[in-house]
């Protein structure tokens, strides 16, 4: 979530363009740029004029560099990003011409903030070290500190949390003993939104209570839009979805005042994703279409990205696989072209090194040319021959260094979709056992021991009650309280079966095998070897959910007879065998949700299932899970 402005005011425009405020102008660029300062962006109108002034008044490259420096800041703002970088490469161009090195810290840094509004964060955060550096050379503390901040900010945007949290904590200890608390509120939005990721919730809401503590002290509305909707979205991770959607509300009123198309149309997609948890699925889809017209029309692709993967997860909460896929799809695609267009700006980039140098060379050999008259053509064709030579060198160093770095780019992407999908798989399955531990404690602790002392103290009203009759109804009410605590027992051993926590898979499995067919006519046999040890809480879960999963695929299914079980402990590896005798794998169902169920287990322990014929009839399954 990005920090944004809120509007200070439209009445002081009027005043000074009217009147005597512009019958009498000052002939400063100290004082206009005073004024860009006091209109802080908020009001756009009075901010361009006041920039514009400031131009007329430029005498040399430096002012020119500060002057272009800031109109990109004001295209920035109305997200022009392609005329807002433009503005800063000429500042960049001018203030390296004029060897003014505030002008080309500041450029740089403004640089970073727009290629991080594009998506393009490797190359923001290029820019972002190379302003820090000069600025913390020349003492220039905010402009420096301001880059770690979105240094910080652009390590959240690439997943890189506790890297964020590194970036951030020195600069948030710095800006309190230099008693600069516009970098302080600042950096704690930065540290919040890293603690709120890495799930230190409580860490994350009193950053952004001590932001806003800060803001109050010193009247600074700056950020507030992040801030609420970051406050939201505590709440919505903390599961009050009510609290997430008022504080979201109120971002997209305050990016509304401000004309901020891009904080109010993230402050909605946030908005969105409350809806569609709480089952608000038509209000969560037109919220996300709206925002997705928003951001195409600011071609802002990785909040497109963003977009169509709520698209996708509503969809597929709805069950309306097809249109899911398809906003799937989408999503990879601008995924895609966001890497693509990455790379062809560097590729540009390098280019542009390239004809500079080739330039260089030019006016080198040029005045080697004046200088030596005399040589013989001969001299001047090697010369010739030699700077194409170069030439053709550079371009095959560029056609090499496109296609290794598209190679290691293609190669980093799917690394990291794999170890996304990785760590979500884990993080849903562990949480899930999580709470099925905790449940199946509540209901074995508490609710099951309630009832059966129910159950004894009606036993003992039987003895004391002589009317036969109502010793009649006290048993069968003993009855019921016995029916129903064993049914509260069944329910939390099958939410997490306390002989697998207590005494380890080899007593878990019998017991599972025990209860599954001990109404069936299905015959069982259990083998294990080498089950001398537990192993990682994990892999138990994991390997007796699976087992459950195939029992019950087997039960559903299969029309066996017979069940062979057998759990072996070979080497570093973790072997379980399952084989029935019944009718064999439906193809049609391979694709099922309990085969499903069974592989995205796995994937969380790197094991694999391999399902194939048993010898006659029936299926064997084999499940190997590593355990070094």
């Amino acid at each position: 979530m990005t920090i944004k402005k809120t509007i200070l005011g439209g009445l002081i425009l009027l005043f000074l363009i009217s009147g005597n405020a512009q019958e009498k102008e000052v002939d400063s660029i100290s004082y206009y740029h005073e004024l860009v300062i006091k209109y802080d962006y908020t009001s756009l109108d009075s901010t361009l004029w006041a920039i514009n002034k400031l131009k007329t008044f430029a005498n040399d490259e430096a002012d020119l560099s500060h002057y272009y420096s800031l109109l990109g800041l004001y295209y920035q703002r109305i997200s022009k990003y392609d005329s807002a970088i433009w503005c800063q490469q000429k500042s960049l161009e001018l203030g390296e011409s004029a060897s003014d090195s505030v002008r080309i810290s500041k450029a740089n840094q403004r640089l970073g903030v727009i290629y991080k509004y594009r998506g393009d964060f490797d190359l923001a955060i290029e820019y972002f070290i190379k302003a820090k550096t000069i600025a913390y050379a020349l003492g220039d503390y905010k402009t420096g500190a301001t880059s770690d901040i979105t240094i910080a900010q652009s390590l959240i945007f690439l997943g890189k949390y506790r890297e964020a949290l590194d970036q951030i904590k020195p600069v948030v200890a710095q800006s309190r003993i230099r008693e600069a608390p516009q970098i302080t509120y600042a950096a704690l939005i930065e540290s919040g939104n890293a603690n709120m990721m890495t799930g230190q919730l409580d860490a994350s809401l009193n950053d952004y209570e001590e932001a806003i503590s800060v803001m109050d002290e010193i009247n600074e509305t700056e950020g507030i839009v992040a801030i609420l909707g970051n406050i939201g979205g505590v709440y919505f991770y903390k599961g009050d979805y009510q609290s997430a959607i008022k504080y979201y509300l109120r971002a997209i009123k305050e990016g509304l005042k401000i004309e901020d198309q891009i904080s109010t149309a993230t402050a909605k997609m946030n908005l969105a994703e409350a809806y569609f948890t709480l089952g608000n699925f038509n209000e969560a889809k037109d919220t996300l279409l709206s925002t997705l017209k928003t951001y195409v029309r600011l071609d802002s692709k990785h909040h497109i990205v963003y977009n169509y993967d709520y698209l996708y997860q509503l969809e597929y909460k709805r069950k309306k696989y097809d249109a899911a896929i398809e906003y799937l799809k989408l999503k990879n695609t601008y995924q895609d072209s966001i890497l693509n267009e990455n790379t062809l700006n560097k590729i540009n980039e390098l280019q542009t090194k390239y004809e500079t140098a080739e330039k260089e060379q030019e006016i080198a050999t040029q005045k080697l040319e004046i200088a030596e008259k005399e040589a013989s053509l001969k001299a001047k064709q090697i010369q010739i021959f030699g700077l194409i030579g170069s030439l053709i060198i550079l371009s095959l160093f560029g056609i090499v260094f496109y296609n290794q770095y598209r190679a290691k780019q293609n190669q980093k992407l799917q690394e990291a979709i794999l170890r996304e999908k990785e760590r979500g798989f884990e993080s849903v399955i562990q949480a899930t056992e999580e709470e099925r531990k905790r449940i199946s404690k509540d209901l074995h602790d508490g609710i099951g021991q309630q009832l059966s002392a129910l159950k004894m103290a009606l036993k003992n009203m039987v003895s004391k009650i002589s009317d036969e009759q109502q010793q009649e109804d006290l048993e069968i009410i003993a009855d019921q309280f016995s029916k129903s605590a064993d049914e509260v027992r069944q329910i939390s051993h099958q939410m997490m079966p306390r002989k697998l926590m207590e005494d380890g898979l080899v007593e878990a499995i019998e017991d599972l095998l025990k209860s599954s067919f001990q109404f069936s006519e299905m015959q069982f046999t259990f083998e294990h070897h080498k089950i001398d040890q537990r192993f990682q809480e994990r892999i138990e879960i994991s390997l007796y959910r699976v087992l459950q999963e195939l029992i019950n695929n087997i039960i559903k299914h299969s029309e066996a007879s017979e069940v062979s079980v057998q759990l072996i402990k070979n080497k570093e590896k973790l072997l379980l065998f399952v084989e029935d005798n019944g009718k064999g794998m439906d193809d049609s169902k391979s694709n099922g949700h309990g085969l499903i169920n069974i592989k995205s287990r796995l994937d969380m322990v790197k094991g694999s299932v391999n399902y194939e014929p048993s010898a006659g009839s029936g299926t064997s399954a084999t499940v190997t899970i590593p355990i070094a």
